[in-house]
């Protein structure tokens, strides 16, 4: 059991419908060139063969008497019940993507279930995935969250390697680069500036088109 710190449980405490704190992610990917089948369905199935790690292993625990959070190990945690699949229409854009992501980005996580959802979203023009990852952020710092995802980005889609956002820091902590991570810092802070002055639902527009160009499954 870990308890939280000060700061960790003033996020959930403070939280409210209006004032969410949660670390989200955008992510896009094309199947390779040639390859046939249902490529939503095989990402899934790969992903969903790599374990659930720290802190996505982890479930919110209020102690009885003292009122206290905690992060309680749960080793039983099915990935598979965390990750939620949508079709989207025939002939929807990039648009119609960011509408359907912006609905699912003001609902708040289920505190009773474990802090972190996967949607999967199928039926972009050239057989594109979009995946759309949510978890809270008295789990998780936005540095931390930034090392796990970059870490399971592939820089070459010559390059097979079955990765799972929810592996947590372990795949953060076998995959570390000091060069990625000042890219993927700097790329936060450019997508800050475009949000605040640009259209769309904040972090999410932007963020999926920065990672669309190097993430190729």
């Amino acid at each position: 059991m870990t308890k939280l710190s000060p700061v960790d449980t003033a996020f959930f405490l403070l939280e409210t419908e209006q004032r969410s704190d949660e670390c989200r992610g955008p992510r896009r990917a094309r199947p390779a060139q040639g390859a046939r089948g249902r490529f939503a369905d095989r990402l899934v199935a790969r992903m969903l063969k790599v374990p659930v790690g720290p802190p996505f292993n982890c479930r919110l625990h209020k102690a009885p008497v003292t009122g206290r959070l905690s992060l309680e190990p749960d080793q039983e945690i099915d990935a598979s019940r965390q990750v939620f699949r949508h079709k989207l229409p025939a002939g929807c854009e990039l648009q119609g993507l960011f509408e359907r992501v912006s609905n699912i980005h003001v609902e708040l996580l289920d505190r009773s279930a474990p802090l972190w959802q996967v949607h999967v979203f199928e039926g972009l023009p050239a057989g594109r995935v979009a995946m759309y990852f949510k978890t809270h952020h008295g789990v998780i710092d936005g540095i931390g969250f930034i090392k796990i995802v970059t870490a399971t980005v592939s820089k070459s889609a010559r390059r097979e390697s079955r990765q799972s956002i929810w592996r947590g820091m372990r795949v953060a902590a076998e995959n570390a680069d000091p060069s990625d991570m000042a890219h993927a810092l700097l790329n936060l802070a450019l997508e800050a500036g475009r949000t605040a002055s640009g259209p769309g639902p904040p972090g999410v527009a932007s963020g999926a088109a920065r990672l669309s160009a190097s993430d190729t499954v």
